[in-house]
C-alpha cells in the first residue's frame, strides 16, 4: 500500500493498480476498507487505472479529527483526487462509499466523469430505526443523537463491544447473516477481510453521519432534506443485488426516482450486499459496459 497525507492533515492509505487513462477510484462501505476491493481490482483490465483508498479512520488511514459528516469523508476524497492529479476519474461507491461518492458528485461534478452507485445509500440516507421488545422496526422511530445510538442494546453496543475486544468471530457471524447470504469469501480470504474490518475506528462517527446525509428534498425522520441532489448531473449507474438484505432493492429503486439525471438500474440476479462476491462477474462486465457507453 502506499500514502498520501491531505492538507488537513490526515493520511490516506491506498491501493493501486493498472495504468492507462480509464481512471477509477474506488470507495469502500463501512466495516470495511479498501482490502475488499481486491478481487475486483485483480479483475479489471491493465488499461484501468485503479484507486482504492482506506478512507479516514479505516484501514490503514489516520484518524486524527473525528468525522461530523460524510461531506467531511467526500472533502478528504476531493483533496485526494487534486493531490494525485486524477484526471476526472469514474467513482465506484459501495454502501457507506456510495453516500460519500454522492456527496462528491454534487459538490464538484468537475472532479469527476461518471458515477457508479454499488449496493448504496441512497439519497435520504441510513437513520437507524428504533425497535420494539421482540427486535422488530418500529415505524417512523429513528435514533436521533450519537448519544442514543451509542446506547442501542440490539445492533450499535454489541458492535462497538466487538470492536472494543477485536472479536473476529463476532463479525464474520455478523458478515455471514447479513452480508454473506449467497456466498462466502474463501477461508484465507475472509481472515484478510476480518482483519481488516478491525482496524476500524470510528464505527459510530459513520453511522450518525449516515443518518444525517438527507440529498433530498424531503426530511427522512432524522434531518430535513438539503435538496443537493438536484445538482447530480454525471452520468450514474445504479448496480443493486436482488437479495441485499442490508440496503434492501426497494430503497435503491426509492433512490432511482430522486434523481433527475436519469441513471441506469442494474439488479444483479442472486446477488446480496456484496455483488463482490456473489457475482464478480456480472459486476466487472456492467462496470466495463457503463465506461463503453
Amino acid at each position: 500500500m502506499q500514502s498520501i497525507t491531505l492538507d488537513n492533515g490526515e493520511t490516506l492509505a491506498y491501493r493501486e493498480s493498472g495504468q492507462g487513462e480509464r481512471v477509477l477510484l474506488l470507495i469502500h462501505g463501512n466495516l470495511s476498507s479498501s482490502q475488499y476491493w481486491d478481487v475486483l481490482m485483480e479483475q479489471l483490465p491493465e488499461d484501468y487505472h485503479v484507486f482504492a483508498p482506506d478512507l479516514r479512520g479505516f484501514g490503514n488511514s489516520s484518524y486524527h479529527h473525528p468525522i461530523e459528516s460524510i461531506s467531511d469523508f467526500a472533502e478528504d476524497l476531493q483533496a485526494f483526487i487534486r493531490q494525485l492529479q486524477l484526471k476526472r476519474p469514474m467513482i465506484l461507491g459501495w454502501s457507506l462509499g456510495g453516500a460519500i461518492a454522492l456527496q462528491l458528485a454534487c459538490d464538484t461534478p468537475q472532479l469527476l466523469s461518471r458515477l457508479i452507485l454499488l449496493a448504496s445509500v441512497n439519497p435520504q440516507g441510513f437513520p437507524l430505526p428504533k425497535r420494539d421488545i421482540y427486535g422488530r422496526p418500529i415505524p417512523g422511530e429513528f435514533f436521533q443523537t450519537k448519544t442514543e445510538l451509542a446506547q442501542d442494546p440490539l445492533v450499535i453496543l454489541p458492535i462497538l463491544k466487538a470492536f472494543e475486544t477485536q472479536d473476529q468471530s463476532f463479525f464474520k457471524s455478523l458478515w455471514n447473516q447479513v452480508v454473506y447470504t449467497q456466498n462466502k469469501p474463501d477461508a484465507q480470504q475472509y481472515r484478510r477481510y476480518l482483519r481488516a474490518t478491525l482496524k476500524q475506528r470510528n464505527y459510530l462517527d459513520v453511522i450518525y453521519a449516515l443518518s444525517c446525509f438527507n440529498l433530498s428534498s424531503h426530511h427522512n425522520g432524522v434531518v430535513p432534506g438539503t435538496g443537493a441532489i438536484k445538482r447530480l448531473k454525471s452520468p450514474t449507474l445504479i448496480i443493486h443485488g436482488d437479495r441485499d438484505y442490508v440496503i434492501p432493492k426497494s430503497k435503491a429503486l426509492e433512490g432511482v426516482k430522486m434523481l433527475e439525471n436519469q441513471p441506469k438500474l442494474v439488479i444483479l440476479k442472486k446477488a446480496g450486499h456484496s455483488p463482490l462476491v456473489d457475482n464478480l462477474e456480472g459486476l466487472v462486465t456492467e462496470i466495463k459496459a457503463f465506461w463503453d457507453s
